[in-house]
């Protein structure tokens, strides 16, 4: 999958695993773009063609909803009040690697990435 991280989840850590993973990784950061707008960082996903990776789910919610920027798709990966209960690095790349699994259109959408996150082997029935 190609990615954009946006300037909230620009973690040294998550960068190295999903490159390790078989990601090609871009950051805000690397386009220069830390500070910038919302509506700039989805434009420039979309100029990109990468799928937008952030943990700004309810702004970027809002934008998806309203429809004004084509975009590549945007994985929001929401965060719990108690710290604990948040995925960590590793969790977030398995759950991109499930989602990728179920085969779903993220071309456009809005994927939140918590409802991907299980181990990679689901327990038998």
């Amino acid at each position: 999958m190609n990615v954009l991280i946006d300037e909230d989840s620009q973690s040294k850590i998550l960068i190295r695993l999903l490159k390790e993973a078989g990601h090609s990784v871009l950051t805000v950061a690397d386009l220069g773009a830390n500070s910038k707008s919302d509506p700039e960082i989805l434009k420039l996903a979309s100029e990109y063609d990468r799928v937008l990776l952030t943990k700004n789910c309810a702004d970027f919610a809002e934008l998806h909803k309203l429809n004004l920027i084509v975009h590549s798709g945007i994985i929001a990966i929401y965060q719990n009040a108690n710290p604990k209960k948040n995925m960590n690095c590793d969790q977030i790349v398995v759950a991109i690697d499930n989602f990728e699994k179920s085969d779903a259109v993220i071309q456009g959408q809005l994927v939140n990435l918590n409802h991907y996150h299980w181990d990679k082997t689901p327990s038998p029935p």
